[in-house]
C-alpha cells in the first residue's frame, strides 16, 4: 500500500484525537495544578486569578532594614509598589484594583513594573476580612503567540510544503505529550514504559510527516525505533549504575509531596533522557540513510562494505557536533545551578557527585552513546538494503528530485 502525504496527515490527526480519548478514558486524576483543586502548590482555597493591565503605578516606596539584627551594616533593601490594575476577564470585569507588591532590592531590579504591563492578578476572599487583590505574575501568552506565528510563518516560507508537514509532525509531538504521556504519568502507569512508547509514536510520526514515505525514511524509523529501545537500556542501566534516585531537582521533590499520587521519579529522569535524545536522533537516522541513498544513486556498483566505509566516514563528523550539541543542551539548561556550586565551595569532588550533576552527567553520557551508535545502526541497514535491492523503477523516477536532472527509463 502507498501512503501518501494525505494519508499521513490523516493518521496523525487521528493519533492525536485517539490521545484525547485515551485522556479521559484513563483513570481519573486531579491536576495538581488546577485551580478547582484545593492542593494547588501557590495559589490560596478560595483565591481566583484573572488578567489585567496596569492602569497606574501610585507610589514606589524604599525601605532599609537590617534582616539578621546584628546592626552590623549589612542592610537589605524593600521595595514596595503601589498601583492599580483594570481587570479584564472574569466576574470582576472592568474592575479597578488595587494592589501593593513588596520586592527584595534584587527584585525589583530584575522585574519593574510599568504602565501598560499585562499582569495576572490573585483575588483573595477570606470569610473574615474584605475582598484583597495581588499581584500573581506576568501574562505571557499573547507574547508567544507572537513568537509562535512568526516561527510557523518562517518555516513555511524557507521550507515550503516539506515545513509545513514537519510543522504538522510537531503539533502531533504535542498532542501525544499532552494527551497521553503526561495523564499516563500522573495516573500511575511506569514512567519509562510510557516515555517509550510515546518516543516510538513521535519519532514514526514526526520522520513520515517531515520527509514523507520512501525507503531512506522507512529505514530511519527501524534504526529510530531501534535505538529507542537500546536507549531504554542505557538509560535503565546507567541509572542502576549510578544509583540516581531522580529526587536531584526542586520539581521532582515537589511531585513526591502531592497527595495522593504516586510518580516514579526515578522512571521518570529516565524517561527525560530518552525524550531528551530522541528530537537528535531522528536528525542523525534520516540523514545516514540519505548519505547512503545518494552514495548508491551516484554509483550502483558500490558493494555493502563500501557504501558502509563512505556514509560512516560522513557520518563521524555529524556526530562530533551532535554531541556537542547535546552536551551544551543540558549546560545551558542546568547554567543557574552549575554557578550555584561555584559560589557555594564545596570539594571538586562532591559537586561532582551531587546527585543533580549526576542526573545531568547521566543525560549527556546516555544521550551521547545512544548517538554514536546511531551512525553505524543507520548505515549498516541502509548499506545492505541499497546493496542488495537495487533502485526501484519508481525510485529512479524520483532521480530527478534529487538535483540529477535527467530521467532513467
Amino acid at each position: 500500500m502507498h501512503l501518501s502525504q494525505k494519508h499521513l496527515i490523516y493518521i496523525s490527526i487521528t493519533l492525536i484525537i485517539v490521545s484525547i480519548v485515551w485522556s479521559y478514558l484513563r483513570p481519573p486524576f486531579s491536576p495538581p495544578g488546577s485551580l478547582d483543586n484545593p492542593n494547588t502548590p501557590y495559589v490560596e482555597n478560595n483565591d481566583s486569578l484573572m488578567i489585567g493591565h496596569i492602569t497606574d503605578i501610585l507610589s514606589t516606596e524604599e525601605k532599609t532594614y537590617d534582616y539578621d539584627g546584628d546592626g552590623d551594616g549589612t542592610n537589605d533593601t524593600n521595595i514596595t509598589t503601589k498601583f492599580i490594575a483594570r481587570i479584564k476577564n472574569g466576574d470582576d470585569a472592568n474592575t479597578h484594583a488595587p494592589i501593593t507588591l513588596t520586592q527584595t532590592q534584587k527584585e525589583a531590579d530584575s522585574m519593574s513594573l510599568h504602565v501598560g504591563d499585562t499582569i495576572i492578578i490573585g483575588k483573595t476572599t477570606p470569610s473574615d476580612a474584605p475582598t484583597s487583590y495581588y499581584f500573581y505574575d506576568f501574562y505571557r501568552l499573547h507574547a508567544t503567540l507572537i513568537l509562535g506565528c512568526l516561527f510557523f510563518i518562517l518555516t513555511v516560507i524557507f521550507a515550503g510544503y516539506r515545513g509545513f508537514t514537519s510543522l504538522l509532525g510537531l503539533l502531533s509531538t504535542a498532542g501525544i505529550l499532552f494527551f497521553f504521556t503526561i495523564p499516563s504519568i500522573l495516573s500511575g502507569y511506569p514512567p519509562l514504559l510510557i516515555c517509550g512508547i510515546s518516543s516510538i509514536c513521535i519519532g514514526v510520526l514526526s520522520v513520515l510527516l517531515a520527509h514523507g514515505k520512501n525507503r531512506r525514511t522507512i529505514l530511519a524509523i527501524i534504526s529510530t525505533i531501534l535505538l529507542i529501545v537500546l536507549t531504554i537500556v542505557f538509560a535503565y542501566i546507567s541509572g542502576w549504575f549510578l544509583t540516581l534516585t531522580g529526587l536531584g531537582t526542586e520539581e521532582a521533590f515537589f511531585l513526591q509531596a502531592v497527595p495522593n499520587m504516586h510518580i516514579d521519579v526515578k522512571g521518570l529522569l529516565l524517561g527525560g533522557i530518552l525524550l531528551g535524545v530522541l528530537g537528535v536522533l531522528d536528525d542523525i537516522t534520516t540523514a545516514q540513510a540519505a548519505i547512503v541513498e545518494e552514495l548508491h544513486r551516484a554509483n550502483q556498483n558500490f558493494s555493502f562494505v563500501e557504501l558502509y566505509r563512505r556514509a560512516t566516514s560522513v557520518g563521524k563528523e555529524h556526530i562530533t557536533s551532535l554531541v556537542n550539541t547535546l552536551i551544551l543542551a543540558y549546560t545551558g539548561a542546568s547554567f543557574p545551578l552549575l554557578l550555584l556550586f561555584f559560589v557555594y565551595p564545596q570539594p571538586w569532588w562532591t559537586t561532582l557527585n551531587n546527585s543533580i550533576v549526576m542526573e545531568e552527567i547521566a543525560r549527556t553520557f546516555v544521550g551521547s552513546i545512544t548517538l554514536v551508535l546511531a551512525v553505524p545502526i543507520t548505515t549498516a541497514l541502509a548499506a545492505w538494503s541499497y546493496a542488495h535491492t537495487p533502485l526501484t523503477e519508481t525510485e529512479r523516477a524520483d532521480d530527478h528530485h534529487h538535483g540529477h536532472g535527467h530521467h532513467h527509463h
